[in-house]
């Protein structure tokens, strides 16, 4: 948790934002190296707080329970969960307390490939959003 990491693969990325709490970028490979070398990381992006708050709610609807979806459900789930934040960090509500790995695999996998965030909060998951 807050620990500095420079990655370059997109659902690493944002798996070590939303899940550890880490601050990462989507990095390419000559950052990458040049953080491991010297130690240390441009303050940008969600390395720095205040970017790294939610900005879109996204909650199932009425008639959609997550606790039932299959993986197929997750990814459509996703998808459609990131074509409504776009470029925002979405906050997740009314998800199952206790998603499994490969649950929360297919949730951040698509919207790591489909919108390029670095991170996004589930509350109760994400050590930055305990509440919302």
């Amino acid at each position: 948790m807050g620990e500095h990491v420079s990655i370059s693969e997109s659902i690493a990325i944002l798996w070590y934002n939303t899940m550890f709490g880490s601050r990462c970028e989507r990095d390419d490979g000559v950052t990458s190296l040049a953080a491991a070398i010297t130690g240390v990381y441009p303050e940008i992006g969600v390395h720095i707080t205040k970017n790294r708050y939610g900005e879109v709610i996204i909650r199932p609807g009425k008639d959609a329970d997550p606790a039932k979806f299959s993986y197929t459900d997750w990814d459509a789930y996703s998808l459609a969960a990131s074509r409504k934040c776009k470029e925002k960090t979405p906050i997740f509500l009314g998800l199952p307390p206790k998603m499994t790995f490969t649950q929360q695999k297919h949730l951040l996998a698509v919207i790591a490939v489909e919108s390029g965030l670095a991170i996004l909060h589930i509350v109760g998951t994400t050590p930055e959003a305990p509440t919302l």
